[in-house]
């Protein structure tokens, strides 16, 4: 922050130095450095509290004095620069600083009100009326004392020179929109100080509205004004609405009561006036219906605003609803919907008057298309402000709306922006509850939106069948050569660019209110293709947001590339959030803080709770244990059942291994076993015998199981090489591709019981066989174990098994 006594020194050494005809040139490097920074504010607290440093507090009293002094004189100069640049300087210090305002704000604000009345220049009462106006409304709102010591003193004064310079500049637009602006404002701010005045500002604004080239700020303002002459209504002069009934809430006397009465009755006017008025302009046609019995009963209190356009008293109409009140209305919406329904029943296809001559028909069917817009226009306004509460008229609505664009969708560019902005806020209010035959009588209007955006190719004329050739000679024509120049592309079109946005915004709003289910698939579709072509970056996401419960596409692709051509941190994080969305958990029980202020405070639920949860995390813990138990029976139950099934299929082998063997090898059957039962199976294996013992002794493999009487006679199938352990030291290498037969000696209680008699042709046989085959002489039977539990297993006894010669 710089220095504010050297800034403030600089200020007044340029003010007294400087010539006042060259005090322009500097006033914008004055007031930038008073804007800029609280200079005048620090220097009057420096001046203020001389304890600290008392050189630099006198110093600062002594600028300050300085400075206040010299734009008063400059305020009193008889020099236009000098006075315009004392205006300035004014303005910027009571802006800057409440000090400059509360001290030298009176004396400042007497200098200028003598300047209203002097003939000056519109720059010196421009600069006057907006110092004026900032100094009575803003710079003193809910300051009292300023207000009573500044502003109530002058008000009166200021007003009567505000109105006087409306007729001297009444043909200087810009200066009447600037006095017209500050009445505006201080019959806002002060309604009450203001109510001397209200007859005069009502009649000035009521003649510039008569002028029918005013301009459109100026006609806007002016509309501002008289709606805002009901806030100066006082309870005396209350009137009564049109069924003779007071409006308003409150004490039936009260200001505030006076004023929504005073509103209505105004509102109830401007609908009689323009009803009398489109009695003249609807004169050519004959309407179906007299909408004019509601309102005959009613007397307008202002006569001299008679004869406007219907057109003007519809934007009076809109201002009522769009400005503003400071109290409650009752809004007579019966007689303003008779109004709006009167309107929007006249088109060019209705029936004429024949006692008018076509000239005036023709001229009234040219007025419609603004009408309409206007009519769109104010039940736009009327909707936005009443939104929900306007929903037993919306179907009615519709049906006008759809009507009157069919009729006239091609005469106004106006007519179609004010056509899509009002379907486009009826949508927003009540589009989800749309019936499908409600938004297929729609349909018309959204194909609209998509061709106003980008239009259909001109279909191409094609020549009659059976019309007659044109000669070469006449098909020739002459063309002027601007012609050839494609110019339509640079040329602008009235409200091209507002029906555009319009259009733009009815897609958007359409993929987000209305069920995607009720718009038909092609209508759909190009709207979507709509969007892509043109870039429409929020309608892409409604469309992504609410597809069609069937949709075979998803235009999620065009989303993310127009998202990411727009350049904007809103699109791109609106694409973040779609395609890669980062939710986070959200805690939907109490809070940490809560609980514990609840165990705090003695609640016994909380306790309750814990305990009920924990039970049921026991419970749950219990059933699944038992769950996880009853699942491990179940393969337990599995495994044995493999095991059995493996059991049998070894059994069923040997079975099958012992018959050929009995077919190959012995011809003859083998004696029947006794049926004694078998001697216990040992513990353990037996220790193999000596070779002495071995030679001697029949070789002999005892085979039992811990079934009783049962007899297995067990095979080798292996055909992977290798040797395979089948006892205590002993292999065998069986062979591959090989399954040899082999004769084992079976054993019942130490007596051989088969393989005792031999014939030689097997004898031979079986040596032919060995021979052939290069087996070793000893083999024995290998074991077939699946790696399941070996007490499940049959306990086998080996011995030697040597064939004699």
């Amino acid at each position: 922050m710089p220095d504010p006594l050297l800034s403030l020194r600089r200020i007044t050494a340029v003010l007294t130095a400087t010539p006042e005809p060259q005090l322009p040139q500097h006033a914008t490097t004055l007031a930038t450095l008073i804007l800029s920074a609280p200079i005048l504010d620090s220097a009057s607290a420096i001046a203020a509290n001389p304890a600290p440093r008392r050189q630099q507090a006198e110093e600062a009293a002594v600028l300050l004095n300085k400075f206040k002094t010299r734009v008063s004189a400059l305020l009193q100069s008889r020099n236009a620069q000098a006075r315009w640049t004392g205006l300035v300087l004014a303005k910027c210090a009571v802006e800057s600083s409440f000090e400059a305002l509360a001290s030298w704000a009176g004396t400042w604000v007497r200098l200028m009100m003598g300047l209203i009345t002097r003939p000056e220049s519109a720059t010196i009462h421009s600069m006057l009326i907006r110092s004026l106006a900032r100094i009575f409304t803003v710079l003193t709102t809910k300051k009292p004392n300023l207000t009573r010591e500044i502003v109530t003193p002058n008000i009166p004064a200021a007003v009567t020179g505000f109105l006087g310079l409306l007729k001297t500049y009444q043909d200087d637009a810009l200066m009447t929109a600037t006095v017209l602006e500050a009445v505006r404002d201080i019959l806002v701010a002060h309604p009450i100080t203001f109510r001397p005045h209200v007859q005069k500002t009502r009649t000035a604004v009521v003649e510039i509205l008569h002028t029918q080239d005013s301009e459109a700020d100026v006609e806007k303002l002016c509309r501002q004004i008289y709606v805002c002459l009901h806030l100066c209504t006082s309870a005396s002069n209350k009137r009564n609405n049109a069924d003779g009934a007071t409006n308003g809430s409150g004490n039936a006397g009260g200001k505030a009561n006076a004023v929504a009465t005073e509103w209505s009755a105004m509102f109830l006017d401007i609908v009689k006036l323009c009803h009398d008025s489109l009695d003249q302009t609807f004169a050519p046609v004959q309407e179906d219906f007299d909408y004019r019995n509601s309102t005959r009963h009613i007397q307008p209190a202002d006569e001299n605003l008679k004869g406007l356009s219907p057109s003007l008293y519809l934007r009076i109409l809109r201002t009522f609803m769009s400005t503003p009140t400071t109290a409650q209305p009752a809004i007579p919406l019966p007689y303003f919907f008779d109004l709006t329904s009167r309107i929007l029943s006249i088109t060019s296809s209705s029936s004429s008057n024949p006692a008018v001559e076509t000239t005036v028909r023709e001229s009234l069917f040219s007025e419609l298309p603004p009408l309409h817009a206007d009519t769109f226009d104010l039940l736009t306004t009327v909707s936005r402000r009443l939104e929900k509460r306007l929903l037993p008229f919306i179907p009615t609505l519709l049906d006008q709306v759809t009507y009157i664009f069919l009729e006239e969708r091609t005469h106004s560019n106006r007519l179609r922006a004010s056509t899509f902005t009002l379907l486009s806020t009826l949508i927003t209010i009540s589009g989800p509850a749309f019936q499908k035959p409600t938004v297929d009588a729609l349909n018309p209007i959204f194909s609209g939106a998509c061709d106003e955006l980008i239009p259909p190719p001109a279909p191409t004329p094609k020549p009659a069948q059976g019309a007659p050739k044109q000669k070469a000679s006449e098909k020739k024509q002459t063309t002027h050569a601007d012609n050839l120049l494609n110019t339509s592309s640079t040329i602008a079109k009235p409200y091209a660019s507002i029906a555009t946005r319009a259009a733009s915004t009815l897609i958007t709003r359409t993929f987000q209110h209305i069920q995607p289910d009720h718009l038909r698939a092609e209508l759909r579709s190009k709207m979507e293709r709509t969007a892509v072509l043109t870039g429409n970056h929020e309608a892409l996401l409604a469309a992504v947001l609410f597809p069609r419960s069937n949709a075979r596409a998803t235009v999620l692709p065009h989303f993310v590339a127009t998202a990411g051509a727009a350049k904007s941190e809103v699109a791109s994080m609106m694409k973040e959030a779609v395609v890669r969305p980062r939710l986070p958990v959200v805690w939907t029980g109490l809070s940490r803080a809560e609980r514990k202020a609840q165990e705090e405070a003695g609640y016994v639920e909380v306790e309750g709770d814990e305990e009920d949860e924990e039970d049921e995390e026991e419970d749950d813990h219990t059933e699944q244990k038992s769950t996880e138990d009853v699942e491990m029976q179940d393969a337990d139950a599995e495994i044995d059942s493999d095991r059995e099934r493996k059991r049998q299929k070894i059994t069923t082998a040997s079975s099958t291994v012992k018959q050929t063997t009995d077919e190959v090898e012995y011809p003859a059957l083998y004696p029947p076993l006794p049926t004694q039962p078998t001697a216990p199976a040992p513990s353990t294996l037996p220790q193999r015998p000596s070779s002495s013992s071995t030679r001697e002794s029949t070789p002999s493999t005892s085979v039992t199981s811990k079934t009783p009487k049962t007899e297995r006679v067990l095979r080798s199938r292996h055909s992977t090489p290798g040797k395979h352990s089948v006892g205590p030291g002993k292999s065998v290498s069986p062979v591959v591709g090989v399954n040899p037969v082999v004769e084992i000696p079976i054993t019942y209680n130490g007596k051989r019981v088969a393989g005792e008699k031999k014939s030689k042709e097997t004898e031979r046989k079986e040596k032919e066989r060995h021979e052939k085959e290069k087996v070793v002489e000893k083999q024995e039977d290998v074991v077939m174990w699946d790696g399941d539990d070996d007490d499940e297993l049959p306990e086998i006894v080996l011995g030697d098994s040597s064939d004699e010669e």
